[in-house]
């Protein structure tokens, strides 16, 4: 009798602990189109609006890379509903702040802090890095990161996809006039898989620490000044006219492989000194260009919307914190 009277309150307590560890746990809800499989805290309202988007944003995105769909499978999205939950479930060694990737072969998971509009941004950012490291492996890295903060930019509504307002940066910086060194560093950084374990890579991995870390695939972000200076310049070769009509020709040359700096010696004719000029000029402006096109969907959005269960959450949340 004894022994009942020590074991029953005993077990209590124990089914009571797991059980507000388990209720602690947020529930997934489940919505998945055509291309995306989204998995979020918050409503089924946002996570509607979020597919719609981000079917949206791959439609438009696809011109980039001719068309072609870089991914077997639908890409998983996890959108928590605050970035102190978001904060509390990723791996510890992830040093971003609003979003990473994981790759599992062909498997993609992005996950991010929140499904507001103002967050898209962050996940779209991941998924057109992982677009054209697919589909333009020999991109050097610069371009690269220029194109994903120039995209990561896009709105859609009424019909329309509008790109190039300046990006939503997690940490304001003074930009410092860039110079030739500046430019130099971004400019000899691998276009390669800098996350290997080749000399190449390590050798590229060295040159990151002097831009403040690794690449955003690896949950550890590159210094905001540096993205913005790729940034700025990689739409000024796009919209300026003086630089336009020729940059499809220097982004084919740089994506079959060519020096990014003799290369455009020879198609613009200019040195890293000379763009410095135009370069200064576009990044002190007080407003930038951008475009607006007519584009929409052909057909709606309707996701397959369904809630997973609490077991289910916590496998979602234990794969995450894994960051395997």
């Amino acid at each position: 009798m004894l022994f009942l009277r020590r074991a029953v309150p005993l077990a209590l307590a124990v089914f009571l602990s797991v059980a507000t560890s388990r209720a602690a746990a947020p529930a997934f809800l489940n919505a998945a189109s055509d291309h995306f499989n989204l998995y979020t805290t918050d409503n089924e309202a946002a996570a509607r609006a979020a597919l719609d988007y981000f079917e949206t944003a791959r439609a438009y995105l696809l011109r980039l890379v001719g068309g072609v769909d870089q991914f077997k499978n639908p890409v998983r999205i996890v959108g928590y509903k605050s970035n102190s939950e978001y904060r509390s479930h990723i791996p510890a060694s992830i040093e971003a702040e609003h979003a990473f990737s994981k790759i599992n072969g062909e498997d993609v998971t992005i996950v991010v802090d929140g499904l507001k509009p103002a967050a898209y941004q962050y996940a779209l950012r991941e998924y057109i890095n992982l677009l054209i490291v697919r589909a333009a492996p020999n991109m050097p890295y610069w371009l690269r990161m220029g194109f994903r903060e120039l995209y990561c930019t896009l709105k859609t509504g009424d019909g329309t996809v509008h790109i190039g307002e300046e990006p939503y940066m997690e940490k304001r910086v003074d930009l410092a006039t860039p110079n030739t060194s500046t430019l130099t560093l971004l400019f000899t950084l691998s276009a390669a898989s800098t996350w290997g374990d080749s000399a190449e890579a390590a050798h590229a991995n060295g040159k990151f620490i002097a831009l403040g870390g690794v690449d955003d695939t690896l949950g550890v972000g590159v210094d905001p000044s540096y993205r913005l200076i790729a940034l700025h310049l990689t739409r000024m070769l796009m919209f300026d006219k003086a630089y336009s009509p020729k940059f499809g020709a220097y982004v084919d040359a740089l994506t079959g492989g060519a020096d990014s700096t003799a290369t455009f010696k020879s198609v613009y004719g200019q040195s890293l000194a000379d763009v410095l000029v135009t370069l200064h000029l576009e990044m002190v402006q007080a407003s930038h260009a951008a475009m607006t096109v007519k584009f929409s969907l052909p057909a709606e959005v309707h996701p397959r919307i369904s809630n997973l269960s609490a077991a289910a959450s916590d496998d979602m949340i234990s794969e995450i914190k894994s960051r395997k």
